[in-house]
């Protein structure tokens, strides 16, 4: 097991993030039909600006009433391993935690450290959860299964469904992390 640092992203985070995002989607384009752009930079995630406390230009890519977010980066010692963007739903007595993005370099996979990661965030923001999956990306829904099942002594529920704000059905996981550790 490695030991992690997990930090709030921060303004200055901003770039960062960006571009770890593009390395992400460039992972995901393994399990999708997403080309290659002329230009060789995958982009980032449009909704971004949102887990810095901003909302995005383009209304296409503001999200709904009552979500808002947290971004964090995981260090490994003094060296980026990863980073994690949490989505929060509220609204009166509904609330819902969404793992929006999770990416781990390829040097810091298969050591734990995102299962690591992902029980730290579930203790963080305990409640109600969802986690969510491309159909296409089986190995995303391999390791949410694991680490789960292993948080939840495997209590959770799965479906796939259809996300209008996605436009797509995606594999979710749902469950609730204890209120006390």
């Amino acid at each position: 097991m490695l030991e992690f640092t997990l930090l709030e992203v921060e303004e200055n985070d901003y770039m960062l993030i960006q571009n770890l995002i593009r390395f992400y989607v460039y992972d995901m384009s393994q399990y999708t039909e997403w080309k290659c752009p002329p230009n060789g930079l995958f982009g980032g995630a449009d909704d971004q600006p949102y887990y810095f406390g901003r909302i995005p230009q383009d209304p296409e890519d503001r999200w709904p009433d009552g979500w808002s977010g947290k971004g964090f980066k995981i260090m490994v010692g003094n060296e980026i391993a990863r980073f994690c963007l949490v989505r929060f739903y509220s609204n009166g007595d509904v609330h819902l935690n969404d793992i929006g993005e999770f990416f781990i370099l390829r040097k810091f996979r298969g050591k734990s450290l995102g299962k690591q990661v992902a029980h730290a965030m579930f203790n963080r923001y305990r409640g109600k959860w969802q986690v969510r999956q491309m159909l296409e990306n089986r190995p995303a829904q391999t390791f949410w299964r694991k680490v789960i099942a292993d948080y939840t002594k495997a209590g959770f529920l799965e479906k796939t469904e259809f996300f209008p704000e996605d436009q797509c059905e995606l594999v979710v996981q749902r469950f609730e992390s204890p209120t006390r550790p």
